[in-house]
């Protein structure tokens, strides 16, 4: 029971964040760094991916592959929250807005 309920806390953590990149997109486009080209398509896809995501932490049966590709994720798209603390880019209004 214990797994069932983390599994749709975490699923339903990437589904949110995934609306939140077509909500709110302004506020990922600043937080990819500059030196990234085509910003716009990093947010939709990435969007997209956290919506597949959710539905693969549901509905995965290889809990080992489905960890592997989370983390594989979560690793990629970590620089754009070390960038966005270093330029100290404010969340809060986009927290507003979900």
């Amino acid at each position: 029971m214990k797994q069932l309920i983390a599994k749709l806390l975490f699923s339903t953590m990437f589904f949110r964040s995934g609306q939140a990149h077509f909500k709110n997109k302004e506020m990922f486009l600043r937080i990819v760094p500059s030196y990234l080209p085509f910003k716009e398509a990093i947010v939709k896809y990435s969007g997209i991916a956290e919506f597949v995501l959710s539905a693969y932490i549901l509905l995965g049966k290889n809990r080992n592959r489905v960890r592997k590709i989370v983390s594989g994720f979560l690793w990629l798209v970590f620089p754009a929250n070390i960038y966005a603390a270093r330029k100290k880019i404010s969340y809060a209004d986009s927290e507003r807005k979900t």
